[in-house]
């Protein structure tokens, strides 16, 4: 019963996957990679060097997580990459200039798309960054949503 159920469960997840990833196709194709829900951010300065991306509320079918940036000596560590490239790119910005230490770690701490559709321009912005996750989130990233 309980391997139906999960098995029920991880259908669920992925038919959402694709009706998500059809309205992000779609919004792409009206010329924005952001629903007008999404368009920003609450940037939040949560002690020295700590600042949080805080996305807004949503009760529909589109959301975004929220991202933490903290700013260490020689580098800095990122906790989930976001959902929205263009986002993405605005917090990379920011970080920026805050600091000129690079994103050395990022953290993803779930396989769903709000967490780490921003891990390939974290890549690509920082060569040498080391991408952190569990073992089944890294699975589910690569088997269910590949970057």
């Amino acid at each position: 019963m309980k391997g139906d159920l999960r098995k029920s469960l991880w259908a669920l997840e992925a038919a959402g996957a694709v009706v998500l990833s059809c309205a992000l196709a779609w919004a792409q194709a009206a010329g924005s990679d952001v629903p007008a829900a999404m368009k920003g951010y609450e940037t939040v300065k949560v002690a020295d060097g700590i600042y949080a991306f805080i996305s807004p509320e949503s009760n529909g079918a589109i959301v975004t997580g929220n991202s933490v940036a903290i700013i260490g000596d020689d580098g800095v560590l990122v906790v989930d990459s976001g959902h929205f490239p263009s986002l993405t790119a605005r917090m990379i910005e920011q970080i920026r200039q805050w600091t000129d230490n690079p994103v050395r770690f990022l953290v993803n701490t779930h396989w769903h798309p709000d967490h780490n559709s921003g891990n390939g321009l974290y890549r690509r912005t920082f060569p040498g960054l080391q991408i952190i996750s569990t073992t089944t989130t890294r699975a589910e990233i690569e088997t269910v949503l590949p970057t």
